[in-house]
């Protein structure tokens, strides 16, 4: 089970009204209460705000929900007061986020907005090196990529580790145990940046497959790149030597990049985790490859010099 990080002495957190207007004297007894903690306090606009029945304006009570959700210091959202004027900000809401997940391509915001009425989910922060899931959690939802970097690694008890995938804005991960019988993590899940998730209830990710059609088609192609990914690394895997392993991941490259000049996304030590391959090892076997004048390479840059005698030594 993903459970949100407890919350530090020190942390900020922010108070909104996003429905009913609440007495002063009540939000700065809410406010004493959670300084008490030692929490430093941001109190939304809305939280001072009196339109008719509702604490401010629709737009007063949606910028300060955009506001705090953008602004990465802020670690806890608190609403003092719920409401019928909270389902009149849906389409209020920045969906411009959401709209660039793989799930949601295709969709026009309003699609999203009718989306997310029917559903339950919530969006939560993470900091750089933050576990978001240990592996054999307990996996209840599908997660979604909204801004950071997360990494997918199977860790050892002698503290090395290998990386098994790494996601960016607008991924996905759990999504293939949505259907499974499996209920827990294959593997750890970890921040690599300050980022945000937004979590979809299994039952929920169903629920908008059988309702929006575009969301199915979506998801389908997720799970096949999924397999896609899968027998890439296999083949990987299949390769004995380090030697081996080295040149196929440079040959994907070229493939993927179309270009004898690829680009290093990743740090030596990432591509060594990638690889499950010792650091020095890597740096030695591309010496080797450049000494046998099939590459010639930088720390940004590995440039393909003669790519037959590349894939010989697959076979070698």
């Amino acid at each position: 089970m993903i459970k949100p990080k407890p919350l530090q002495q020190g942390d900020s957190v922010a108070i909104i009204a996003p429905a009913s207007p609440s007495d002063k004297n009540l939000i700065d007894k809410c406010v004493g209460s959670l300084k008490d903690l030692g929490l430093e306090v941001v109190v939304g606009t809305s939280c001072l705000s009196e339109h008719g029945f509702l604490s401010g304006t629709d737009d007063i009570r949606a910028n300060d929900i955009n506001r705090m959700f953008a602004d990465k210091n802020i670690k806890g959202i608190f609403s003092i007061r719920g409401g019928y004027g909270c389902a009149r900000l849906l389409d209020l809401i920045d969906f411009k986020i959401i709209k660039k997940n793989q799930l949601f391509i295709g969709l026009s915001d309003e699609n999203i907005r009718n989306v997310l009425k029917e559903i339950k989910y919530y969006i939560k922060s993470y900091s750089k090196g933050e576990i978001i899931a240990h592996e054999d959690d307990e996996c209840g939802s599908l997660a979604l990529v909204l801004d950071g970097v997360v990494e997918i690694q199977r860790l050892y008890s002698n503290g090395k580790y290998i990386v098994l995938n790494r996601l960016d804005e607008g991924d996905v991960f759990g999504e293939a145990l949505v259907f499974s019988k499996a209920k827990t993590y294959p593997a750890t899940v970890i921040a690599l940046s300050e980022c945000k998730i937004l979590f979809i209830n299994k039952n929920d990710v169903l629920k908008i497959c059988s309702n929006e059609e575009k969301v199915l088609e979506n998801f389908v192609s997720l799970l096949s790149n999924k397999v896609f990914i899968l027998n890439s690394k296999i083949k990987s895997i299949s390769f004995k030597s380090i030697r081996q392993k080295v040149v196929n991941y440079i040959l994907n490259e070229v493939k993927e990049q179309k270009s004898s000049s690829i680009i290093l996304k990743n740090t030596k030590e990432e591509i060594a985790a990638l690889l499950g391959v010792p650091r020095p090892s890597l740096s030695r076997e591309l010496i080797n490859l450049r000494d046998m004048n099939y590459i010639e390479f930088n720390r940004k840059v590995i440039k393909v010099l003669d790519i037959e005698g590349l894939e010989e030594e697959l076979f070698m």
